[in-house]
C-alpha cells in the first residue's frame, strides 16, 4: 500500500504552536522595519539577561556550597534556560533545540490533546486547518487473526492519514492516478477489442475456407454422379421397355430444382473444382456447354433410348434442358466475339 503519510506542515504548526499556545498567529519570515529598528536593543537585553542570570546561579552556587546538608545538584546550562521562543517572534525550534518534538510524537500529542476536551478540539482544529478527534479508533487484525483496538502510534498514523486524504495535495494527486488509471483501461480496452476483431477475421477465413472445401467436395461428387451416368448410358444398349435413368444437370440431380441458374451454377462450379470436373483435358466453360448442348438434344434422346422409352413428360424436360444449355451457349458465344 502506497504509503500516503500527510507532509501538510505538522512541523511548524506543533512546535509555533507550542510555544506560544493560545496564539493562532501565523509568523512571517521578513521582519517588521520596527523589528530591524530595535534589533540592536534586543540583544542588548538578552545579554544583560545573560548575565543576571549567571551571577544568579554563581550566588546560589555558593550559597549551596556553604550548606552541607543540601544535595549538590547539577545546574542547568544558559542553552537549557534561555527560550528565545520568549523574545524573539521569527524563532523556530530546530531539530537540535531540547524543545523540539518528532512530527509523530508532536501529532500524537495534540490529537489525545483534542480529543480531551472541545476547548482542546477547537484550538488544533485551527492549528491545522480541519478537526483531528473525529475519527473513530477501529480494529485491526493481528498476527493470530483476532481483531484488537489499534495502539496510539498505530491510531496517530490512522487519523494522518484520513486527514491528509482530505488534502488539495491528496486530492489533486488522487485525481492523476484515477486518470492515469482510466487512460491505462481505455488502451487495454482497445487493445482487447483489436485482438478479438483479428481472432474473429481468423475464425471467419477458416470458416470461408471450410465452406469452400465442403462446397468442393460436395460438387465433385455430384459431377462425378453425373458424368458417372452419361458414361453408363453411352455404354449400355438401348433399353426396350423400362423406366429409364436422366441425369439431370443440377448438383442435386432432381428434374424439380432443374433452371437456367441452377444448371449455369452447375457446370461453372465443376469447372472451378481444380481441373477435375474436365478429367485430364484442359477444357472451359464454352467447351462444357457445346458438349452438353449435343447430349441434351432432343433428337440425341430419342435415338438413345428411343420414342417407345421416353414418356411425352421426359422428353418434355430433356427438351427445357436442351433449350437452357443452347441459351448459355448462345451467351458464351457473344461474350466472346465482345
Amino acid at each position: 500500500m502506497e504509503d500516503i503519510t500527510p507532509t501538510f506542515g505538522i512541523d511548524n504548526a506543533y512546535t509555533t504552536s507550542t510555544a506560544k499556545k493560545g496564539k493562532l498567529k501565523l509568523k512571517s519570515k521578513r521582519r517588521s522595519h520596527r523589528h530591524d529598528r530595535d534589533h540592536n536593543d534586543r540583544e542588548c537585553d538578552r545579554e544583560r539577561e545573560r548575565r543576571r542570570h549567571r551571577s544568579h546561579t554563581r550566588s546560589r552556587s555558593r550559597s549551596r556550597s556553604a550548606s552541607p546538608s543540601r544535595k549538590k545538584r547539577k545546574q542547568p546550562s544558559v542553552a537549557e534556560t534561555d527560550d528565545p521562543a520568549l523574545y524573539d517572534d521569527v524563532f523556530l525550534p530546530g531539530q537540535n533545540s531540547f524543545k523540539y518534538k518528532d512530527p509523530e510524537t508532536a501529532f500524537r500529542e495534540s490529537l489525545f490533546e483534542a480529543m480531551a476536551d472541545d476547548e482542546g478540539a477547537a484550538y488544533w482544529e485551527g492549528v491545522y486547518g480541519q478537526p483531528i478527534h473525529l475519527y473513530e479508533r477501529p480494529k485491526v487484525e493481528n498476527e493470530k487473526g483476532e481483531l484488537e483496538i489499534m495502539t496510539d502510534e498505530e491510531y496517530a498514523e490512522y487519523v494522518r492519514r484520513k486527514m491528509y486524504e482530505k488534502t488539495d495535495e491528496y486530492l489533486e494527486k488522487e485525481g492523476k492516478r484515477i486518470k492515469k488509471e482510466r487512460e491505462r483501461d481505455r488502451k487495454q480496452e482497445e487493445e482487447d477489442r483489436a485482438e478479438w476483431q483479428r481472432r474473429e477475421r481468423e475464425r471467419l477465413l477458416l470458416e470461408k475456407e471450410r465452406r469452400s472445401r465442403k462446397n468442393i467436395e460436395r460438387i465433385k461428387k455430384a459431377w462425378a454422379i453425373y458424368t458417372g451416368i452419361w458414361d453408363d448410358i453411352t455404354k449400355k444398349e438401348r433399353p426396350k421397355s423400362g423406366r429409364i435413368e436422366v441425369p439431370w444437370p443440377v448438383e442435386s440431380g432432381r428434374r424439380k430444382d432443374v433452371s437456367k441458374e441452377a444448371i449455369e451454377s452447375f457446370f461453372k462450379s465443376a469447372l472451378e473444382t481444380n481441373g477435375v470436373a474436365n478429367g485430364s483435358e484442359s477444357k472451359s466453360y464454352a467447351d462444357i456447354l457445346r458438349l452438353e448442348r449435343v447430349r441434351w438434344h432432343p433428337d440425341k434422346a430419342l435415338q438413345r433410348w428411343g420414342r417407345e422409352t421416353i414418356s411425352d413428360d421426359i422428353l418434355q424436360g430433356i427438351t427445357a434442358v436442351f433449350q437452357i444449355i443452347d441459351s448459355l451457349w448462345a451467351e458464351e458465344r457473344e461474350g466472346e466475339k465482345r
